[in-house]
């Protein structure tokens, strides 16, 4: 919820996905997030110019729910040649395991 903020003033609008965690979701609509409790179609997620993905899994657990969605959003950008912000936050307990995402 920290960088929520400063993300907001960067792009005009933020799509947060909850990832199917209802209490999340609800602080997110709480604090009037344009917020998704499931995962966005791919199809739909390249219309928007930030996505903020929470995810309390380490890496592979965002590997499995986020890197298909991701890479479609990052396609979507690029094929558009339009800017966006993508902030991914996930639990690394394991600096490690940080590696297997480059």
């Amino acid at each position: 919820f920290a960088v929520l903020p400063a993300l907001r003033r960067v792009v005009p609008r933020v799509l947060c996905c909850a990832a199917g965690d209802p209490v999340l979701f609800e602080e997110l609509r709480r604090r009037g997030c344009e917020a998704v409790e499931g995962v966005p179609s791919e199809a739909d997620v390249g219309r928007w110019p930030a996505v903020m993905l929470l995810e309390d899994g380490g890496p592979a657990a965002w590997r499995t729910r986020w890197e298909s969605l991701v890479a479609a959003w990052i396609s979507e950008r690029l094929e558009a040649v339009a800017p966006g912000a993508l902030v991914l936050m996930f639990e690394a307990s394991d600096a490690e395991a940080l590696g297997s995402l480059l």
